[in-house]
C-alpha cells in the first residue's frame, strides 16, 4: 500500500495549484495556529477552485464524488433525522443498505457529523 498523499501534492500534480501558492497557504496555516484545513485557506484565496479541491479529496481520501444522479427522488430518513442538522452540517443521506449509510457531505473529515 503506498503512503496517502498530502493534498496539496495531489493539486499541483494535477495541474490545480501552484507551487507558491501551497507555500503561502502553509504559511497563512501555520500563521492561524494550524486550526483550519489547507483545502479550505486555498479556496478561500481563490487559489484553488472547489470542484478541484473536491476532486482531490476523492482521491486522497479515496471516496467518490457524489454525481447528480446519485441523489435520491426522494428524502431518506426525513422522519430520524432533523432538516436543520443536515442543512447546518451540509451533509445528505444519499442510501442505505443492511451494512451502511452513503451521506453526500461537503466535508467529509467531519466526524462530529459522521457520527451523528
Amino acid at each position: 500500500m503506498s503512503p496517502k498523499k498530502f493534498i496539496g501534492e495531489i493539486l499541483i500534480e494535477r495541474g490545480a495549484l501552484e507551487c507558491s501558492n501551497l507555500l503561502a497557504a502553509l504559511k497563512l496555516q501555520k500563521d492561524g495556529g494550524g486550526s483550519e484545513r489547507l483545502g479550505a485557506i486555498l479556496a478561500m484565496q481563490g487559489w484553488v477552485a472547489e470542484r478541484a479541491l473536491y476532486e482531490a479529496l476523492s482521491q486522497q481520501l479515496g471516496i467518490p464524488l457524489a454525481r447528480a444522479e446519485d441523489y435520491p427522488a426522494l428524502p431518506i430518513f426525513e422522519e430520524l433525522v432533523s432538516t436543520r442538522f443536515l442543512e447546518e452540517a451540509r451533509a445528505l443521506p444519499m442510501h442505505e443498505d443492511a451494512d451502511r449509510l452513503v451521506l453526500a457531505m461537503a466535508d467529509p473529515l467531519d466526524r462530529y457529523v459522521i457520527d451523528a
